[in-house]
């Protein structure tokens, strides 16, 4: 067995029992997302489901954002703390990402009093703005301690997490049932945010932080660290968001609220398939870059073996839904949705494309290269709003999904040249040391020989006997 294969089978030996945890808890996440969209998508009419994906998706903007800001560079610059620092330093990014989820949802009540005008629009705004903001707070609060516990090897507590939501969700929706109470798009977040604010409170009480080290110097020194290095990824990620989610912005005004239900309803069915990735990002991403420093050949390797493995699962599972969804459509989803067939072969399509764009997004991730994803993913998301409008204009749902797909595909090539432009660089530098180091060795070695013939150096004495 070769030496790289033996590494591999001894990092996977060190880290299954995290990715079994990790794993079950993303089953149990991703199991819970859709039994909600399921059951909501049976019991509303389409319009009111187009408009719980209206709202979804901008929650899920929101979230991305404020990840990227305190989340994701908690998590890549952790590793520079000192030991006995990183508690104190997780507990400060935790408040700072809270005060400025409340600072929403205030804003979202405000906007709910405020607005008075006879739109559609306003409409649309008004019932939904204050469930997305509260869907906010818990769904960011959440994923913020979550990764606080990833990043402390406690994966057994992501799992306790998992399945307070799923418990949360459960028990919301079985009082609804039992009290009658009309369902609707902004009772379905309204859930949505119970039960990630239920699951944010445990994970925060069981991590146990150091609160009686709050001070607002270490807070206000959080903020602008993260700002520092998150001001790139958060263009970055409002750039992504626009990308991922263009088909939902589009499809509303030229389709409709129907159109964008029929679309969001199957791509639940690609579900198991992109619940691969969050687990094996949340295991991995840590513990890369902890060793990015050390040896940076194993960590590219590490890179190039997460994409192989996530495009390989997605292929695999996008054939066998194929193969069977004469069945799968209706039955998951109901008589009303049983003719889109074409969506969701566009839906593999996207799926497979992400699971590469999500393996080369943590290479560069884990180097810092913030701003050079910030171009290629805008010009990504100038791709996706052009073939979006162009497409759903010609085919329909089915021509915003292509849209995204072909976006996707755009952005995974870009994201490999500017991965092996970063690589590059790291070999030229690695290499340009060497030469230093040896230099300097040779330089010594011939000044230490000239000495001893000038007889500026002696060599010590054999002592007498």
């Amino acid at each position: 067995m070769s030496s790289a294969l033996k590494s591999q089978f001894d990092s996977l030996k060190r880290n299954g029992g995290a990715f079994a945890l990790s794993g079950s808890s993303q089953i149990i996440s991703s199991l819970t997302n859709f039994g909600i969209v399921l059951y909501l998508v049976r019991i509303l009419e389409k319009d009111d489901f187009g408009l719980y994906s209206l709202g979804f998706a901008s929650y899920l903007i929101i979230s991305a954002l404020l990840a990227a800001i305190f989340a994701v560079q908690y998590v890549v610059n952790n590793p520079d703390r000192a030991e006995h620092e990183r508690r104190s330093y997780a507990m400060h990014h935790v408040v700072a990402m809270i005060i400025i989820s409340i600072l929403i949802v205030l804003l979202a009540a405000m906007l709910k009093v405020a607005l008075s005008i006879d739109s559609e629009l306003i409409y649309i705004v008004q019932d939904l703005a204050l469930p997305v903001a509260m869907a906010t707070l818990g769904f960011a609060t959440r994923d913020m301690v979550v990764r606080i516990a990833f990043v402390e090897r406690r994966e057994w507590l992501v799992l306790g997490s998992a399945m307070s939501v799923a418990t949360s969700t459960a028990i919301a929706f079985f009082i609804i049932h039992i009290l009658s109470i009309n369902q609707s798009a902004s009772m379905g977040l309204g859930i949505v945010a119970f039960s990630q604010l239920i699951g944010a409170v445990f994970t925060l009480y069981m991590l146990r932080l150091p609160w009686c080290q709050l001070s607002f110097g270490e807070l206000r020194k959080a903020f602008v660290e993260s700002w520092q290095g998150g001001r790139w990824y958060a263009m970055t990620s409002i750039v992504y968001s626009v990308r991922t989610q263009a088909h939902n912005f589009v499809i509303l005004p030229i389709l409709g609220l129907a159109a964008l239900a029929e679309v969001n309803a199957t791509r639940i069915l690609l579900t198991p398939a992109v619940m691969a990735i969050p687990p094996l990002y949340q295991v991995v991403m840590p513990r890369l870059a902890e060793m990015r420093g050390r040896n940076p050949v194993v960590v590219q390797r590490h890179i190039w073996i997460t994409v192989a493995g996530l495009v390989g699962f997605a292929l695999i599972y996008s054939a066998a839904l194929l193969s069977v969804l004469d069945i799968a459509l209706p039955l998951a989803l109901g008589p009303s949705y049983a003719a889109l067939e074409p969506v969701v072969l566009a839906w593999c399509a996207v799926t497979v494309f992400m699971a590469a764009r999500n393996g080369l997004t943590m290479g560069l991730e884990i180097r810092k290269e913030f701003k050079d994803m910030l171009i290629v993913n805008s010009s990504a998301a100038l791709v996706a709003i052009i073939l979006a409008a162009g497409f759903s204009f010609f085919w329909g749902g089915m021509g915003a999904v292509w849209a995204f797909a072909m976006a996707e595909l755009i952005l995974c090539l870009l994201l490999y040249r500017v991965l092996m432009r970063a690589l590059t660089k790291e070999k030229l530098a690695d290499e340009g040391k060497t030469e230093s180091h040896g230099a300097v060795a040779s330089v010594g070695k011939s000044q230490n020989q000239d000495s001893l013939q000038r007889g500026d150096m002696v060599p010590p004495m054999v002592p007498k006997r």
